[in-house]
């Protein structure tokens, strides 16, 4: 069970950089709205990733924020500094969930050794 914990932190590690990298390259893009990414615990143990669309008002960016601007469809509301931090989390939480997977599979190893 131990190993599809990690597993399941390196895919939602690697689900949550998707949407990172899907929302820094549509930072140019006008109108366009940031996903979010968001971990859920299982009852059996382990992560989930639920990826929430976009609001009709964004899910950074107020509306009055938007509505300020000159023309409030001329810019997406990609949060650039709050996307490379996400990035260094995600690859901190694959690299840490990686790790454990890899002890433990070291740990099962020795075991079957010494069981024979």
């Amino acid at each position: 069970m131990s190993l599809s914990v990690s597993a399941s932190g390196m895919r939602a590690a690697s689900t949550r950089q998707s949407v990172t990298a899907h929302n820094v390259a549509n930072v140019n893009t006008p109108g366009f709205r940031a996903l979010r990414a968001q971990n859920t615990t299982r009852a059996e143990g382990g992560v989930e990733v639920s990826v929430s669309p976009p609001t009709a008002t964004g899910n950074v960016a107020s509306a009055d924020a938007l509505a300020s601007l000159p023309d409030p469809m001329a810019r997406s509301n990609v949060d650039m500094a709050r996307e490379q931090v996400g990035s260094i989390v995600n690859t901190n939480s694959f690299k840490a969930n990686a790790n454990a997977f890899r002890a433990q599979d070291d740990a099962l190893g020795t075991l079957m050794n010494i069981v024979g």
